[in-house]
């Protein structure tokens, strides 16, 4: 499967937040006990009188249905709504050409609206690229509408195909492809230059990426730094990760005193960290000035740091993070953020108790919901699922944040993944109401589909 940028900048510059490097999932099958999780999970969605919330829990359920192998389950939700329905659109396209169903992905594309069908041409164009049909991907390329979406497209297949050979020999298209994006913040050759970088470290040449970045004239060399970093961190194998952090620190510290570039530093710092580059990564973060970004820095370490079982060290970083004068709310407010981001690493790697201690130390009336979220995911990491399940059902239910359903999915991941399927889904199918419910049993889904831990955000508040 080609390679897919997970995010853009907004005028579509082809400047990677991070490249899935991982090995491909093999295609996925149905999976009879999770399919009846997601079913019991369609069917309470399908009763909630609240359209918006009708219509955002079926997305759920359309995205878990193309997980788990369950293609026509999948497609006949997302037609109820498919404009916006691209997230589960784009999984299921993904999905279907894991199974090689590229003349399934074509018909099924043919009958979605907008997003949800350019997403879908787009994987089926990369897959026709990688399979040696460039008369079909250029005939699929020409049915995507949406100019970003299509410039996207032409970037993975130019990239997927300068990994499997010659580099060198996609840096005349990159230039072209950049030179059609409206309104460039970057040159051509700044993008080009970034671009193959991105190349260079998934052929696991970090000396041709270094190379590269170095040669880059404008501001956004400090982003393009964290780019290959992070696409390296997410490698199973990582050569050269002393390499590019040492080349990082060089040609980062011409920045530091940059007010615009503190946000791109401490994503670099963050990056370095997940790299396993410590002593790098914090050395980076405490030369950055703005005192809310190094403190964003040093605690996103300082979660990696618990993920590689160092949680010591981890604190002693908390332990260095600037002093919260008395009555700045603001700042407490950020510390106690950080606090939260700690316990939510520590429940991450089963450290259910240590993150309940962690999450004492946030008193922040404003975060109740979400502290009550994170408490109920660290009680049922502990096995504490009783009391997990309690505290979840009081959180406030607030949609879009929706901070009573992640909870609720959450603990239901846990205790499914735990093996205790008919105890929680008897809990699942007894809670008041169908959002309630369909929240649980997608729950039952992801924990019986993997182990569950959650995402965290890089940034106290922007």
């Amino acid at each position: 499967m080609p390679l897919r940028p997970a995010c853009r900048t907004v005028c579509a510059l082809f400047v990677c937040c991070l490249v899935a490097v991982a090995d491909e999932p093999l295609c996925p099958h149905s999976v009879p006990d999770v399919k009846s999780a997601i079913d019991a999970a369609r069917k309470n969605a399908e009763q909630i009188s609240d359209e918006y919330i009708r219509s955002e829990l079926l997305h759920e359920v359309a995205k878990a249905y193309a997980r788990n192998g369950d293609f026509e389950l999948a497609s006949q939700v997302i037609r109820t709504d498919s404009a916006l329905m691209w997230q589960a659109a784009d999984e299921l396209a993904k999905n279907m050409l894991r199974c090689d169903q590229a003349a399934e992905v074509k018909v099924l594309a043919a009958t979605m609206d907008r997003r949800s069908k350019w997403l879908m041409l787009q994987w089926l164009a990369e897959w026709q690229a990688k399979h040696d049909d460039s008369t079909g991907s250029q005939q699929t390329l020409l049915q995507i509408e949406d100019e970003d979406i299509r410039r996207e497209a032409k970037f993975n297949i130019i990239t997927s195909r300068a990994i499997k050979g010659d580099a060198k020999a996609a840096e005349a298209e990159y230039r072209k492809l950049a030179a059609e994006a409206p309104n460039p913040t970057q040159g051509a050759d700044d993008i080009a230059i970034q671009d193959l970088a991105v190349v260079y470290v998934m052929k696991g040449d970090v000396g041709a990426a270094i190379t590269n970045l170095g040669k880059m004239k404008s501001a956004e060399k400090v982003y393009a730094l964290y780019s290959a970093a992070q696409i390296l961190a997410e490698k199973k194998e990582r050569p050269g990760a002393s390499e590019l952090s040492a080349a990082a620190l060089r040609i980062a510290r011409p920045f530091l005193g940059n007010p615009d570039q503190a946000y791109p530093l401490s994503l670099l710092a963050s990056a370095l960290g997940k790299l396993g580059q410590f002593e790098d990564a914090i050395g980076l973060a405490n030369s950055i000035p703005d005192q809310q970004r190094k403190n964003e820095a040093l605690v996103m370490i300082a979660t990696r740091l618990i993920a590689a079982g160092n949680d010591s060290r981890a604190m002693t970083l908390m332990d260095s993070l600037s002093k919260v004068p008395p009555g700045n709310a603001e700042l407490e407010g950020e510390r106690e953020m950080a606090w939260v981001r700690i316990a939510m690493a520590q429940a991450n790697a089963g450290k259910g108790d240590d993150a309940l201690k962690t999450l004492q130390k946030v008193r922040d009336p404003r975060m109740d919901s979400l502290v009550k979220w994170q408490r109920s995911y660290a009680q049922a990491r502990a096995g504490k699922f009783a009391e997990a399940r309690a505290l979840a059902i009081q959180i406030h239910s607030d949609f879009p944040r929706d901070e009573r359903g992640r909870a609720l999915r959450l603990v239901a991941a846990v205790n499914a993944h735990d093996k205790t399927l008919s105890d929680v889904t008897d809990w699942a199918e007894h809670l008041a109401t169908p959002a309630d419910r369909t929240s649980a049993y997608l729950g039952v889904a992801d924990g019986l589909l993997g182990e569950p831990n959650q995402e965290i955000p890089p940034y106290f508040q922007d």
